[in-house]
């Protein structure tokens, strides 16, 4: 079987202390230890042991075994334990004694084999389980080596886990949230008036927001997830998984109404498994999502308004790949760019949404379902971006450009017309350079405007099964940042700069993404009222009642990820040529009166507990 023991991880500058278990792998670090530590004779200590752990909390030892249970006494290798305590060793081989030295702790002594120690020159007797040598190492009683340096040590006999911690310092826990701005930088000041004013030591992980999901699935497969996890999709894990994830807050959420009302809303984030809640909604303006964002220095330079339809749009996309829109004499400009990603077109999504009326690929309305991906409209939509393919107004490497690539090629001001947040907007808007998001854009003068939607929410919170951390602690301190952010009491506190508003706004949520938004705020006035006319303008549209989220672990890792990614494959045919629009109707045709559709579809109803129609 495979151990894991302690390590530490440093991410954004701050250290993650991991528990130390006895269930996962180890390297056998023989070879690095001094010979003064070794005795080659020994032979494994045939006491009966059982699997036992140890979280060392608030304190940075690195175990390179697993500890073990030995006569009702845990034993821990000593060398690793007392340097990670700051103690400097001697051992006397003769004697097979330890000396261990510290500036302002009492001087500990240990025998091999033998039951007695030395505490600050005091002889202690008849110790439960005398240390021993094994494995090259010096193994000491944990109880005895933490609380002689001052620490304490408590027993889980349900995890069978012994904790170890200062009991002087402040509770330490960590968490992982995803920048949405892609700020990673270390908000110091930030963590420091958590320390001082909310009496936590916060180990903050900031993850690439481009890979976040994948982070958040390897943390959880390599048994390494933070205390508290965002994630970015509230359905990536269906129920059994999720469940046995993440800690059931039902009870202790009495305790919070903020936080139980977010845990109780599926519609903004949360997550309800047959009665009981397990995730609570990162708050955050559903509007603030990626969409179509235009260059306003192009269109006044070529005399063009801002498009309305698509037809008009297709007309301004021209114009930006042929006509020389930069003023370079060159013809080196692209309409649009985007890039696929999850289960579907990704950055492309807004042009079916512009055909179909709907964000997401199903969506209810009067209480019917309906799948848009069979509906005549989306023909239309590939039909167009295949028009605008072939006329060579889309980046023709769409299909495999990842998400940084599409942003580089944004900043070298060769593309018109691209899907962005209210935010990187702003942030491409430097130099010449001026990008303002579309107030919004129809398929024809006859049909809604459509408008941004964030479909998962702005992400959920969980608390980790895994965590050795008291749940109450972090509810009350994710509470009081919700309550600070909701009555914009963190603008009061003088020493926190922009990395730190950056870091308030990935953790506690943002509502309003205009409200503090730095990167807006530095936009010339005449820009930035094009900002707000356009959020005022998609604020008028919502998809809460139509949209089912609930629907994308279906897609995600569910038994009908395989038959979505067919149909986003067969779309994206359609679009760079490969296929025609008449071979997408037969396919959709096909897919409809097959039998793994038809139990889709019962599967979604079953799902929504609505009745099939």
């Amino acid at each position: 079987m495979k151990r894991r023991f302690l390590h530490v991880t440093k991410l954004a500058g701050l250290t993650l202390v991991a528990t130390v278990t006895a269930f996962t792998a180890v390297s056998d670090v023989s070879a690095s230890m001094s010979s003064p530590w070794t005795d080659d004779t020994a032979s494994e200590n045939n006491t009966a042991r059982s699997q036992v752990s140890v979280s060392f909390q608030n304190t940075t030892v690195s175990l390179p075994f697993p500890p073990r249970m030995i006569e009702g006494t845990i034993m821990v290798p000593g060398k690793a334990v007392l340097e990670g305590y700051g103690y400097k060793l001697t051992w006397h081989a003769g004697e097979k004694r330890l000396t261990a030295e510290h500036p302002s702790k009492l001087g500990l002594v240990f025998w091999a084999d033998r039951k007695e120690m030395e505490i600050g020159g005091k002889r202690i007797n008849h110790l439960k389980t005398a240390p021993y040598l094994d494995k090259k190492m010096i193994w000491l009683p944990l109880r005895l080596v933490a609380e002689a340096s001052g620490l304490s040590v408590t027993w889980d006999a349900f995890h069978r886990t012994a904790f170890v911690s200062d009991p002087h310092a402040l509770p330490q826990f960590s968490v992982m949230t995803k920048p949405n701005d892609g700020t990673v930088a270390s908000p110091m000041p930030l963590l420091k008036y958590m320390q001082e004013n909310m009496n936590v030591d916060v180990r903050l992980q900031l993850a690439d927001p481009e890979f976040y999901k994948e982070k958040t699935t390897v943390l959880f497969a390599a048994g390494d997830p933070a205390s508290i996890m965002l994630l970015e999709d509230p359905y990536q894990y269906n129920d059994e998984l999720l469940e046995s994830l993440a800690v059931d807050l039902t009870k202790q959420l009495d305790a919070y109404p903020r936080l139980k009302a977010l845990a109780g809303n599926n519609a903004l984030g949360g997550r309800v498994i047959n009665g009981k809640l397990y995730g609570i909604a990162r708050p955050g303006d559903q509007h603030d999502a990626p969409f179509p964002a235009i260059r306003q220095d192009w269109l006044d330079k070529l005399n063009l308004a801002q498009p309305k339809t698509m037809d008009e749009l297709y007309e301004v996309l021209k114009q930006f790949t042929f006509n020389d829109p930069d003023g370079n004499g060159k013809q080196d400009t692209i309409g649009l760019s985007g890039y696929t990603f999850a289960a579907g077109l990704g950055t492309l999504t807004w042009v079916e949404q512009a055909f179909t009326g709907s964000p997401d690929r199903f969506s209810m309305k009067d209480g019917k379902l309906i799948d848009h991906a069979a509906a005549p409209e989306q023909a239309q939509a590939l039909k167009w971006l295949a028009h605008a393919y072939r006329d060579g107004l889309v980046d023709k490497e769409f299909a495999v450009r990842t998400g940084e690539q599409t942003q580089d090629r944004l900043s070298e001001n060769l593309t018109g017309l691209a899907a962005m947040s209210v935010t990187e907007a702003a942030q491409l808007s430097a130099g010449q350079a001026v990008w303002v998001p579309l107030s919004g854009i129809q398929a024809t003068s006859a049909s809604p405007a459509i408008a941004p939607w964030k479909l998962e929410g702005n992400g959920m919170y969980i608390i980790s099964a895994m965590t050795r951390t008291e749940p109450g602690l972090m509810l009350n301190w994710l509470n009081r940042g919700y309550e600070m952010t909701e009555k914009n009491e963190w603008g009061a506190i003088a020493e926190l700069g922009a990395a730190d508003y950056s870091a308030i706004n990935h953790l506690f949520g943002q509502t309003d993404m205009l409200k503090g938004n730095q990167s807006v705020a530095a936009l010339p006035a005449n820009v930035r009222s094009t900002y707000e006319a356009a959020v005022a303008e998609w604020r008028k549209t919502s998809y809460a009642d139509t949209t089912l989220p609930q629907l994308n672990s279906f897609w995600s890792q569910g038994k009908y990820a395989d038959l979505n990614n067919k149909l986003v494959m067969f779309k994206i045919k359609v679009i760079m040529g490969a296929a025609t629009i008449e071979e997408w109707e037969r396919y959709i045709a096909t897919l409809v009166a097959s039998e793994e559709y038809k139990l889709m579809i019962a599967d979604i109803h079953t799902h929504l507990a609505v009745p099939a129609k």
